[in-house]
């Protein structure tokens, strides 16, 4: 009895959660976002959502010079409802101006790097923050590509996160939450969604053609200030 009362409790929250919302958000359908709401989780590459599968979900990844290391994040409600919920008095147009998502990179638990991502950061063709309740982007790549989440990958590195990730294991931690910027005032809402992952850090090993001496070719700069 105490079930069925929690879950009608649960349910009517949630419905009265969805009537206060901007926009109605896209359907939960696919079973591997009904059990991992909340979730990061982290893929090796960027695997359809409709092909994505519990086995695909990284729990631990050797992280190489090139590799192709992808998150997708699987929320219960869309980015703008999100901001709705933090400040409620402004209209969607201001809220996607002023506001988007926060991420929150830890190593070994301790908190490395926080950034406020620019209002202007998409989630690629197939997102719409109206009402999308699932996305990906790559914070690695071989494929050439250029992504926010990449650079802001980049800026983790360089604010102690390649510091942090030494030769070893290590796990990386990654929380997401809304925020908003109101009178350069930032307001940050609840957590959205959280992930974790042992990171395998090798040491670089160069083969002989890398580390030989490199002959100087003829006409390089180089050469004509050698035999001049």
């Amino acid at each position: 009895m105490r079930r069925i009362i929690l879950f009608l409790l649960l349910f009517l929250c949630g419905k009265i959660a969805a009537q206060n919302d901007l926009y109605r958000a896209d359907e939960i359908t696919y079973e591997i976002h009904k059990t991992n709401i909340g979730k990061v989780t982290f893929m090796n590459g960027n695997i359809p959502l409709a092909e994505y599968k519990k086995t695909d979900i990284l729990k631990s990844f050797e992280l190489k010079p090139r590799s192709d290391l992808n998150i997708r994040v699987f929320m219960d409600n869309s980015v703008v409802n999100y901001l709705h919920r933090l400040t409620p008095e402004l209209p969607a147009e201001t809220l996607l101006k002023t506001g988007n998502l926060q991420f929150s990179f830890y190593v070994d638990g301790k908190l490395i790097y926080t950034e406020n991502i620019h209002h202007g950061c998409n989630f690629g063709s197939g997102g719409n923050k109206n009402t999308s309740t699932v996305f990906r982007v790559p914070l690695t790549s071989t494929k050439g590509e250029d992504w926010w989440a990449m650079n802001m990958w980049e800026r983790f590195k360089n604010n102690g996160g390649e510091k942090a990730l030494n030769v070893g294991t290590h796990e990386l931690k990654i929380e997401i939450r809304p925020y908003i910027k109101v009178d350069n005032n930032i307001k940050t809402g609840n957590l959205i969604a959280e992930g974790l992952l042992k990171l395998i850090i090798n040491p670089i090993v160069l083969t002989t053609k890398q580390i030989e001496v490199q002959q100087i070719q003829a006409g390089s700069d180089l050469f004509f200030l050698k035999v001049h």
